[in-house]
């Protein structure tokens, strides 16, 4: 909002007020109405101001909302998404790298490479054997825990996202002048 500055007329001396647009036009006084031209632009500026002159360098109105967003927004951004880098990469590390196709050829080529006589031996189950409970190969225990931590991961990306959403929209916030 610009101010108005203040302008004694010529004739009568009373102050009237000018507005930066009326800069170099000619104008009636307000009290004899006798007609003066009001000041060029740089002329205008130097006289004394009546209410608040906009210099361009007024400050927005701070909004409350716009802030948490950033902040929050940024930290979850930031947490989540290097909490689910690292468990990604961990999960990843579980893994094994298991050739189904290699390890079928080999157990294959062991199988014919053997008597008839040791590859039975080796497949019966003694007795001792038939109460114990089938206990998980530990690569496949591997796989599956890091397919959970995997997914967990995908959860804290998503709230990385999320956050990412939160920071944007505190852009997006106009705050009240």
């Amino acid at each position: 909002m610009a101010g108005t500055h203040l302008f004694e007329c010529p004739s009568c001396s009373s102050p009237n007020e000018l507005s930066p647009k009326q800069a170099g036009q000619e104008l009636p006084c307000s009290k004899c109405d006798a007609i003066f031209a009001a000041p060029k632009l740089g002329d205008l500026r130097k006289l004394p101001t009546k209410g608040p002159v906009d210099d361009g360098k007024t400050k927005a109105a701070y909004s409350p909302l716009q802030g948490w967003l950033f902040a929050g927004g940024l930290t979850l951004a930031m947490i989540a998404g290097v909490g689910g880098w690292q468990l990604y990469s961990y999960g990843d590390s579980l893994k094994s790298k298991i050739d189904i196709e290699t390890e079928i050829t080999q157990f294959n080529d062991w199988l014919d490479n053997q008597p008839p006589a040791q590859v039975y031996a080796e497949s019966r189950i003694s007795e001792s054997q038939m109460g114990l409970e089938y206990e998980e190969p530990e690569y496949r225990r591997h796989d599956k825990q890091s397919s959970i931590i995997k997914n967990f991961s995908y959860g804290l990306f998503a709230l990385s996202a999320i956050g990412l959403l939160m920071l944007i929209g505190s852009f997006l916030i106009k705050p009240k002048r």
